[in-house]
């Protein structure tokens, strides 16, 4: 039997139960600061996506990179968009509000549009 060298792994190596293997497999996901979300809109236009994710990895000193998906959803305003979600009791009074009060039989006309 071959003998393990003094820096081999095999040593130190502990038995894990099934969870503790997954918990310490899974992907470990990295939040993009705002200004990071900002210093890859402001390349918008000037670069494709995959120069982006090379420039973003060389700007961050290669602590983080980005795919070219996650830059194309930040361009496109899918993630990290700046806007926040109004729930619909929200939108419903204001445009109460706006129209003023209404008859209790009348019927309120409200135009429900998605612009952001």
């Amino acid at each position: 039997m071959k003998k393990s060298s003094p820096n081999s792994k095999s040593k130190t190596r502990v038995s894990l139960s099934r969870a503790q293997q997954r918990a310490k497999n899974r992907k470990k996901t990295h939040k993009l600061t705002e200004e990071q979300v900002e210093m890859i809109r402001s390349q918008k236009g000037k670069m494709s996506l995959r120069e982006i994710c090379a420039w973003f990895k060389e700007e961050t000193d290669n602590r983080c990179s980005v795919s070219p998906s996650t830059v194309s959803r930040i361009l496109n305003n899918k993630v990290h968009c700046k806007t926040k979600a109004k729930s619909i009791f929200d939108l419903i009074e204001e445009a109460q509000n706006e129209i003023g009060e209404t008859e209790p039989g009348e019927n309120l006309n409200v135009k429900w549009t998605t612009d952001s």
